[in-house]
């Protein structure tokens, strides 16, 4: 017996399970990653400028809270969702 020539609907819900999986898998990479980043500038720019706990814990939550933001929604955007639609998810 020979496979259809159009794939079934199980296959179709397969394919956009699967892909959804891989950009939210993505996205929360970059998300972390963006953190990370975020959190160790804010730690070297404190350092650097001598400041104290408090002002390196903020700068760190900006920064991480940016760098995660704006990495996030490249694999978001690359995934055909409109830009408006990224930023508010």
């Amino acid at each position: 017996m020979q496979a259809p020539d159009h794939p079934t609907s199980d296959t179709v819900h397969s394919r956009a399970t699967s892909s959804l999986n891989r950009s939210a898998f993505q996205a929360t990479v970059h998300c972390l990653t963006g953190c990370a980043i975020g959190e160790i500038l804010g730690m070297v720019i404190a350092t650097a400028l001598r400041w104290g706990s408090a002002a390196s814990i903020a700068i760190s939550v900006v920064l991480a809270f940016l760098f995660g933001y704006s990495l996030t929604l490249g694999p978001i955007i690359r995934a055909n969702i409109p830009l408006r639609r990224a930023a508010r998810a």
